[in-house]
């Protein structure tokens, strides 16, 4: 029985990682429903016309987002990532500025 090494060289190796990354960059979707989806998955669960999985599946909703906002476990309109430095109002005027300084 022949055995097949799995002698791999720096270069092939630097190769299928990057192969790897630009796989999983490709395969991540973030955020592919919208609010109006999620607030209609919502209400078919409740209203017990849909399972959390079938809705989950029918309108491209994480199970697992889903059944934490069914469950009120987080609040329906969430924000992702750090908090803001500036509030609305400074950001409203930073913008205002640069479109006046613009012209």
């Amino acid at each position: 029985m022949e055995t097949k090494s799995k002698h791999v060289t720096i270069e092939e190796e630097s190769q299928s990682e990057s192969e790897d990354d630009q796989e999983v960059k490709r395969g991540y979707k973030r955020f592919t429903y919208t609010e109006e989806d999620l607030a209609v998955a919502i209400r078919a669960v409740k209203a017990g016309t849909l399972s959390i999985n079938k809705a989950a599946k029918i309108y491209g909703i994480p199970k697992g987002t889903l059944f934490n906002k069914v469950r009120g476990k987080v609040p329906m309109t969430r924000k992702m990532g750090p908090p803001t430095v500036l509030s609305q109002t400074e950001e409203e005027n930073v913008m205002n500025w640069i479109l006046n300084m613009a012209i």
